[in-house]
């Protein structure tokens, strides 16, 4: 089972149990998250469409997670709500986002029961650019380090992510030869860094566009020469 299903499986049974860790999520708090992940998706997934100035998303609420699907463009999230994998900000975690590649009818299919729908209206001009935080990106690249020696020793070259201040997720390019290998999704859970979903290409799950366009742009990357101590 892939790292981000077992988390999900456990949030699921924790909120299932333990109901007040797994709130009803206000519209404050959906609009904010919306507007965080899909400025990270923008980024890292796929561009925003070009003359757009607003995205229609239609959110539905669940019990564990709150699903939604953004319109032009197709970008599905997958928001947890369990408050052990907020993210910075205090926004809702992401188990996934990605372009969707099924009709609204399968995308928001849940073996859970439907709390409510909503539709957000989320400008374009909220989620374009970013603060980038030099120090909360070496000390993420300081933890990633430990997770990715396996591949280093075995001839891997890999990238740390330049991240925004409220970055929700972080991504981290395997190279072999300088040739694209793998990248690795990590979501940072407080002083911890876990691999959340490994896109591996054509193998099994495609490697998100925006991210291996940008393989070659040092502008986005953490300088290989700076120090992670």
């Amino acid at each position: 089972m892939r790292p981000s299903n077992w988390l999900k499986t456990i949030a699921a049974l924790i909120c299932l149990i333990c109901a007040p860790l797994c709130h009803a999520a206000s519209e404050e708090e959906i609009n904010g998250s919306l507007r965080v992940a899909l400025r990270w998706g923008a980024k890292w997934v796929a561009p925003l469409p070009a003359g757009v100035s607003s995205l229609n998303c239609r959110v539905d609420e669940f019990p564990d997670e709150i699903r939604a699907l953004c319109q032009p463009g197709g970008m599905g999230l997958s928001l947890s709500k369990d408050e052990n994998l907020r993210g910075p900000g205090g926004y809702l975690g992401i188990y996934s986002i990605a372009v969707a590649r099924v009709g609204p009818e399968m995308f928001f299919k849940h073996g859970g029961e439907v709390g409510r729908t909503l539709t957000v209206k989320v400008p374009v001009a909220g989620i374009r650019g970013c603060e980038i935080d030099v120090g909360r990106s070496r000390e993420f690249a300081r933890l990633a380090a430990k997770i990715v020696t396996g591949w280093i020793k075995r001839g891997y070259t890999v990238q740390y992510p330049l991240i925004c201040h409220d970055d929700p997720l972080y991504l981290v390019p395997i190279l072999k030869g300088g040739v694209l290998d793998s990248i690795l999704r990590f979501w940072w859970v407080k002083e911890e860094v876990l691999i959340a979903w490994i896109y591996d290409g054509p193998r099994h799950h495609p490697m998100p566009g925006a991210a291996v366009a940008a393989i070659r742009d040092k502008s986005r990357w953490l300088p290989a020469d700076v120090p992670l101590q």
